[in-house]
């Protein structure tokens, strides 16, 4: 099956392809393999939390170490995949949002309150001792990583520097984890700017 393309970018094609004629290839680099969406939400709400974080406090905002990280797929067969590239494109639409706000320059992250987030928990999430320390566990885990990841302090592609990986109680369902997950996207952009202020 071939791909059609939008005749409007029949002419960006033809350009790329004759930059490839006449530039050398670039030498090997390395980069994380593949993406999946639930990762790349986690992702997204921590990196709209850096956002919030980095404009509540921007003497101590990262900036860019000016590179592309290269893409390297552990299974090169994906590319030939449909539900691999639907994946992709999941994983972009999830992300979008971040990367739109961050270079709009009239968007202004709202650092929201701890109080109101707590408040805004199921009342049996709020007084259940084991939710309360292992949705703070991996707020603060994730975080702290998140810190170091962006300031370049350490390489998580390496699998000597793994994140601790806070342990659940037993039995925990799905809508557990999903206040779990609620809590720790919509607690990050608090959590940040007091994490980087101290890393």
């Amino acid at each position: 099956m071939t791909a059609v393309l939008d005749p409007k970018l029949e002419q960006v094609k033809k350009q790329i392809e004759g930059a490839f004629a006449s530039a050398p290839l670039p030498g090997k680099a390395h980069a994380p393999g593949i993406a999946v969406h639930d990762a790349s939400s986690m992702a997204c709400a921590m990196l709209a939390a850096y956002h919030t974080a980095a404009e509540v406090n921007p003497a101590k905002a990262f900036r860019s170490k000016a590179f592309t990280p290269h893409v390297r797929l552990a299974d090169p067969a994906q590319l030939q995949d449909k539900a691999w590239w639907n994946t992709v494109l999941d994983v972009i639409q999830t992300v979008a949002p971040v990367v739109i706000n961050a270079v709009s320059k009239d968007y202004t992250a709202q650092p929201p309150q701890l109080a109101s987030i707590i408040q805004a928990l199921p009342a049996e999430r709020r007084n259940d001792p084991g939710f309360v320390d292992y949705a703070t566990s991996v707020l603060l885990n994730l975080g702290q990583a998140t810190v170091q990841a962006m300031s370049g302090q350490k390489d998580f592609r390496d699998p000597n520097a793994q994140i601790p990986i806070p342990q659940p109680p037993p039995g925990m369902d799905k809508g557990w984890f999903d206040d779990v997950c609620d809590f720790v996207s919509d607690a990050a952009p608090v959590a940040l700017p007091i994490i980087m202020s101290l890393l």
